[in-house]
């Protein structure tokens, strides 16, 4: 079983995490909601609202996805 999250307050530091558990590690693959399936290598997770799932691409294809690469 999960050691429960322990935490520390003080005024002049905020919350120190001493220990977190959050059970077993999960891999993405074990997700109900990602798609694996064109994994291949430089792949991204790209969010599917018609399938409502993340799938594995290796390129943008959706006119709703905007790339902002902000000011320099």
């Amino acid at each position: 079983m999960s050691e429960p999250i322990r935490a520390t307050f003080s005024t002049n530091t905020g919350i120190q995490v001493r220990t977190l558990a959050l059970g077993r590690p999960v891999s993405l693959s074990q997700l109900s909601d990602v798609n694996l399936s064109t994994l291949a290598d430089g792949s991204m997770l790209i969010y599917d609202g018609s399938t409502n799932k993340f799938i594995s691409n290796t390129e943008i294809k959706n006119h709703n996805t905007q790339i902002n690469g902000g000011n320099y």
